[in-house]
């Protein structure tokens, strides 16, 4: 049940696409499809909706609602102008909209609520009665931005970054409004009441089987993919807090902070790091190299390892300078939705909202394990390299069911480690089969070149699923899960164990919220032996010069 070819791959994407649809009337299909438009006659744009006059029907009330920042407005009104479905756009949406407003939690860089949108997003056009039909009282979360009183131009061109995924793997955002009490701006996006994928895991580890394991780490690698690929984009802060769960099979990107194209080259001369130390590829973390696709993947290693293991990487040392030497991405940017689909968030948007950036110094954001090395070092750039090592610790927790390096401080030593090739060990009471572990290695290597591409992910997990929902016995994931205790079992090898409800107890200097690193002297990235993994506690920082910015 080989797919290697460039029509398997689209047909998987596409199968993939249909579940990020499923609520929503956006679709890439031709236009024929969708009927012709009563008001002019052209034809539709998508199910009940014409650009032409849709266009027109914003057009005539952008005079009717104002902002207060002359940017925001422009980006509202571009996306509107050229809005093909009601995935496409966003609004300008008054506090006072929004009803019973609860804090749910804090991140790096803002805080998130939940509250009821009385008048809800927009559907269609009703042609008689010449106004809009909407979902009326929609539960929605609000993730406000400090410090945005004076949101930069520049933050809000990355925010673009998630207009133009709206209609592919990401989740959708509905529009902008303003606390009246901070002023700090805020983005409204649907509300996922099973939180991140990185909580879910926590509550639910133990109830997966082995396929939602897999279909969980298909669809991600669907999300890097229809990223990397389809738009040309780099997440630069994938952890499983930027991952949205939509139920046991289907894990959605969100939360691209720190998005922008894949080929854009920073001019400055300094890279400041950003993220969570255990998914920062160590290219990242020594400054040998920049944020990439391949440090994308070492993410995708790191969350790979936390689906399967149901332990975040590194949940039990500092996560600080001497992680970083051990290593060189963060599942807290995955929201989950129930066990089989989550959404990657955060594309482009963590890190402060009124940061600009300074010539001759580039800084890096993020959660300390989810980093590749690269960029931690300086050694690199965010790159496609550099997400994949990210999912690498997606990987990791969702097999293990705990994050990376939870039970270390995330410092300036864990930045180091990183660097020198330390990464999250899988519990030994935890069986995984060796497919999947030789996988995450290769995600979450030293070396950018040496990391797969987001389409090798996304062929060979689709393999995996398959083999598994079709019984394909002889098949060596099929062979190999049967030795880890069966299909429907957990991968614990004791179901009495803490660890078969993923009980575990974070450091408290464990960060997986991101935040601002600029890191100093760190090693070139490399790889480390078994043996030399297990003697990385050992790594000296004194002659490392590095500092943490909160």
């Amino acid at each position: 049940m080989e797919k290697n070819t460039e029509n398997d791959l689209n047909e998987v994407v596409n199968r993939i696409n249909e579940i990020s649809i499923s609520n929503s009337s956006d679709t890439d299909s031709s236009e024929d499809e969708y009927g012709i438009c009563e008001e002019c006659g052209n034809e539709n744009t998508n199910e009940d909706w014409c650009l032409k006059c849709n266009s027109q029907h914003f057009q005539q009330n952008f005079g009717n609602w104002k902002s207060g920042n002359k940017d925001v407005d422009e980006i509202i009104q571009e996306s509107q102008s050229n809005c093909t479905g009601t995935l496409s756009f966003i609004e300008w949406i008054p506090y006072s909209k929004f009803e019973d407003i609860k804090y749910i939690d804090k991140g790096g860089f803002g805080k998130i609520y939940s509250a009821i949108w009385k008048e809800g997003p927009i559907k269609k056009w009703n042609i008689q009665q010449k106004q809009w039909e909407r979902s009326d009282n929609e539960e929605v979360a609000l993730k406000s931005l400090n410090n945005s009183q004076n949101i930069t131009a520049e933050f809000l061109n990355e925010f673009k970054n998630h207009l133009t995924c709206n209609e592919s793997l990401a989740v959708q955002y509905f529009g902008i409004t303003q606390d009246l009490e901070t002023k700090n701006y805020m983005f409204v996006m649907p509300f996922f009441k099973g939180g991140n994928l990185r909580n879910f895991l926590k509550s639910n580890f133990s109830k997966l089987s082995w396929l939602d394991k897999l279909e969980n780490l298909f669809v991600i690698s669907c999300g890097l993919y229809s990223m990397h690929n389809d738009i040309n984009l780099i997440h630069r802060d994938l952890h499983t807090g930027n991952i949205l769960s939509f139920d046991h099979e289907s894990s959605f990107i969100t939360d691209l902070g720190l998005s922008k194209p894949a080929d854009e080259i920073s001019k400055d001369g300094e890279q400041k790091v950003f993220g969570v130390i255990p998914y920062i590829a160590p290219e990242v973390l020594s400054g040998d190299g920049n944020y990439s696709k391949a440090s994308d993947i070492y993410s995708f290693a790191m969350i790979m390892f936390e689906i399967l293991t149901g332990i975040p990487p590194f949940y039990n040392i500092p996560h600080d300078r001497d992680l970083a030497l051990k290593i060189y991405l963060h599942t807290g940017n995955i929201l989950s939705f129930d066990h089989e689909s989550s959404f990657i968030t955060d594309l482009g948007l963590s890190k402060p909202a009124d940061e600009i950036s300074k010539d001759g110094e580039q800084k890096v954001f993020g959660v300390i394990p989810y980093i590749a090395p690269e960029v931690l070092s300086g050694d690199g750039n965010y790159s496609k390299a550099s997400d994949i090592y990210s999912f690498a610790m997606i990987m990791f927790e969702i097999l293990t069911g705990i994050p990376p390096f939870y039970n270390i401080p995330h410092d300036r030593d864990l930045a180091l480690k990183i660097c020198n090739g330390y990464r999250p060990e899988i519990p030994s009471n935890i069986a995984i089969p060796q497919l999947m572990v030789d996988m995450m290695k290769r995600c979450w290597d030293a070396k950018p070149e040496q990391r797969p591409t987001a389409k090798e992910l996304v062929i060979d997990f689709d393999n995996y699923t398959d083999n598994i929902r079709y019984w394909v016995k002889e098949s060596e994931i099929w062979k190999q899960i049967e030795e880890c205790g069966g299909l429907n079992l957990t991968n614990q090898a004791d179901n009495n164990n803490a660890n078969s409800s993923t009980s575990y107890e974070i450091h408290p200097s464990a960060i997986y919220t991101s935040r601002c690193f600029n890191f100093k002297n760190l090693p070139k990235p490399k790889n480390l032996n078994e043996n030399e993994n297990k003697n990385t506690n050992e790594l000296t920082t004194k002659d490392y010069q590095i500092t943490t910015e909160e």
